[in-house]
């Protein structure tokens, strides 16, 4: 899993906890708030049914007091018209009431309540239609007994709903509490997750970034990172393990190649040397010539055979030769992409040095400007300390000249003042000055520490750069011998081909044995010139080959 998903599934667990914190939160309110949907609705209700009693009540007696004088039929039926209108109203409170009952007692006060208010209804019908003053008075004193059944369940409810109020304080502290504990509990695992992150992000790269020191020192035989992960830090773990591979394997391949060619040299040494000591063996044969043809003949034949091996010998020579110039030209190819990918590391921070020094050179200038605006906050704050003085010096003139000089002191006093805010405003400016110069004189050094690490790493590619450019000229120059080696025997592979076609002709026409002696003599001592030469070239190979050795050596595999 790459870095960027583990970091949102832990954005998205986090983000889950707190959606699953807050819907609990709003469970415990939503059931906190639907707690006092039972009690609020029937003190209501109670409170209302109440209320209408009394205006009821209120009704009564004014009826009663108004039919000691005879009424007409209108007013009777008003008032019955208000008692069905009230008693509407009280048996919808009285049905609200009783769906919302909660114990027996609160159930048989409100049932002596209803069996009232039925007997009430009655006797207050018969006592208007009667229009009896005194039997409606008698009437009003019995609606003591449903105020007082009101004012009972009024107090059954209050008591419930202080029941329910001290209920619901201790399920909100707790709801409280669970927020608190649940939060705690959630700074504790993002904080846990977060910790856990940063190691496994930093620990695999400082391990990185060892091992890169370590290889830079020369030092190839850094173990691979122990990492399983398959985000970046894995891939980037995998290219670095490989990189540190191939360079190994390169360095390697050149010491085999070094090692393979000295072997070489030493084999075509001793074989130039038979070869020479074959070719005085030829020279003394065709001096002999000249002595007689039977011995002639004699040396001939065996001239041919020792030819015809040193041709065979040649020939393998030229294609172990060929085999080495092959390989020599993979190294020089090798080492050539590593050179450009070093050179473009090394135009990389070339553009940073320049980028960092011209972030310098900024800072340095607005230096330069913060303090001109030093100074001339400076010149502001001595010029403001004159006005301020010349304000003072006018103020005392002006008390002197009386009543003529009092419009000539607000004037200076106003100039005072302006003179004291100039004076602290140039103060301010001073500190504002003060923390820029800080702050630009800490980046100014950042910018110089990241500049001089900057040059050291550059100097570090210019060594390494240094380095395979001398190895490439190494290979160069051994690749350029071997191929003068292979040139050198493939011309005394030709010398040799030239031999037997002489010694043919010495078989065939023996008349012509002192002119081919000659020629044999001339032919052969071409061949130690050459043999010289393929001596000399072989030297400096070897010599080649041990300053390549040298050279890997600096390197630890």
């Amino acid at each position: 899993m790459s870095i960027n998903k583990k970091l949102l599934l832990f954005a998205g667990l986090l983000i889950t906890v707190s959606v699953v914190l807050i819907s609990v939160l709003i469970v415990n309110m939503t059931s906190i708030q639907s707690s006092n949907a039972d009690v609020m609705p029937k003190i209501m209700a109670l409170e209302d049914a109440n209320v209408q009693y009394i205006e009821l009540e209120q009704i009564i007696s004014d009826y009663a007091n108004v039919i000691t004088v005879k009424q007409p039929p209108s007013v009777m039926e008003s008032v019955q018209k208000e008692l069905e209108k009230t008693y509407a109203l009280i048996e919808k409170d009285s049905e609200v009431i009783k769906q919302l009952i909660q114990s027996e007692t609160e159930l048989a006060q409100f049932n002596g309540f209803v069996e009232k208010s039925e007997k009430l209804k009655q006797a207050l019908q018969e006592a208007i239609v009667s229009q009896n003053a005194i039997n409606v008075r008698t009437e009003l004193a019995r609606f003591a007994g449903p105020l007082n059944d009101l004012y009972m369940l009024k107090m059954y409810a209050t008591t419930e709903y202080d029941l329910v109020q001290e209920t619901l304080h201790d399920r909100i502290a707790t709801a409280i509490w669970s927020a608190i504990v649940g939060i705690t509990v959630l700074i504790i695992i993002g904080g846990f997750f977060t910790w856990f992150m940063t190691i496994q992000i930093t620990k695999p790269l400082n391990a990185l970034a060892r091992n890169a020191e370590r290889i830079a020192s020369g030092e190839l035989t850094v173990e691979p990172l122990s990492y399983n992960g398959r985000d970046e830090i894995g891939a980037l773990n995998s290219s670095f393990t490989k990189m540190a591979q191939q360079l190994r394997e390169i360095l390697i391949s050149i010491s085999d190649a070094t090692n393979h060619i000295d072997d070489l040299t030493d084999g075509l040494l001793e074989e130039n040397k038979q070869l020479k000591g074959m070719s005085e063996h030829v020279t003394s044969a065709t001096n002999q010539l000249s002595i007689g043809s039977y011995e002639i003949a004699g040396s001939m034949d065996n001239a041919m055979d020792l030819v015809q091996k040193m041709d065979t010998g040649f020939t393998e020579y030229v294609k172990t030769s060929v085999e080495s110039v092959e390989r020599s030209q993979h190294a020089v190819e090798t080492m050539q992409s590593s050179q450009e990918a070093i050179f473009q590391q090394q135009q990389l921070i070339e553009k940073n040095i320049e980028t960092t020094s011209t972030i310098s050179e900024v800072s340095e200038r607005f230096l330069e400007q913060t303090a001109q605006i030093e100074m001339m906050a400076q010149v502001v704050s001595s010029i403001a300390d004159q006005t301020n003085l010349l304000a003072l010096n006018a103020s005392i003139e002006a008390a002197r000249a009386g009543e003529q000089g009092k419009g000539f002191a607000v004037v200076a006093e106003e100039v005072r003042k302006l003179a004291e805010q100039s004076n602290t405003s140039t103060k301010e400016i001073f500190e504002v000055v003060r923390d820029i110069k800080l702050g630009i004189n800490e980046m100014a050094h950042s910018v110089r520490e990241g500049v001089q690490i900057a040059n050291e790493q550059n100097a570090s590619i210019h060594v390494t750069t240094d380095a395979f450019r001398l190895i490439e000229e190494q290979v160069a120059l051994i690749m350029r011998d071997i191929q003068s080696v292979a040139s050198n025997m493939e011309n005394s592979q030709q010398l040799g081909q030239n031999v037997l076609t002489h010694i043919g002709s010495i078989h065939s026409v023996i008349e012509e044995t002192a002119t081919s002696s000659e020629e044999i003599s001339q032919s052969t001592e071409q061949q130690l010139q050459a043999i010289d030469t393929v001596v000399h070239n072989v030297s400096s190979l070897q010599d080649l080959t041990n300053r390549l050795k040298e050279t890997v050596k600096q390197f630890k595999m």
